[in-house]
């Protein structure tokens, strides 16, 4: 029973100290509503999903910049051997084509259209030379610049280029030792 009095002594004061600290109900209906300066949910979480990604985008750009630089001593090296391969296959090409010509000289042997097989293969050592030193010319790859993807790009392109380039010289000599080859077969036969 004790417990009961003092059950209802504490219950008493609760409700005797709710209503004289809390306002009537009519002075709270009579206030204004304050201005909402705070943000709505929706708002919120829509501010919040854009700083994550844009934190998200210069994460990925640090992160592909990190890549980009451990790659890039390794791609202007390959750069570098790319035009260097490309001479060397120059050079080569060339000597061939010098010993046909002191062989079908040496040999004074007469072929039907041996000008005309020289000038194709004049022209298309000249296309070649020309290509390889576009492609000496093409910078250094870097991932400082603005846009070091289409550097890349551009340098790939050039070198197909020159590859195809390098491919007309090489079926024009062949052409030329065919022809030479016949004129050869004839003279012994």
């Amino acid at each position: 029973m004790r417990k009961r009095i003092v059950a209802l002594s504490l219950l008493s004061g609760l409700v005797a100290f709710t209503l004289v600290v809390a306002p009537p109900v009519s002075a709270v209906e009579e206030e204004e509503p304050a201005p909402t300066t705070t943000m709505t949910q929706a708002e919120k979480s829509a501010d919040k999903k854009a700083a994550t990604e844009e934190k998200k985008s210069e994460r990925l750009e640090a992160t592909k910049l990190r890549v980009c630089e451990k790659r890039e001593a390794k791609i202007n090296a390959l750069m570098d051997r790319r035009v260097t391969q490309a001479e060397k296959h120059l050079d080569v090409f060339t000597k061939i084509y010098d010993r046909t010509k002191a062989f079908y000289e040496e040999k004074a042997k007469v072929a039907a259209n041996y000008e005309e097989l020289v000038q194709k293969v004049d022209q298309a050592k000249a296309t070649a030379t020309t290509s390889i030193a576009t492609l000496k010319e093409a910078p250094d790859f870097s991932c400082d610049t603005d846009a070091p993807k289409e550097a890349a790009t551009a340098f790939k392109e050039d070198y197909q280029d020159v590859r195809k380039d390098l491919k007309a010289y090489r079926t024009a000599i062949k052409d030329l030792i065919v022809a030479v080859k016949q004129a050869q077969g004839e003279l012994e036969s």
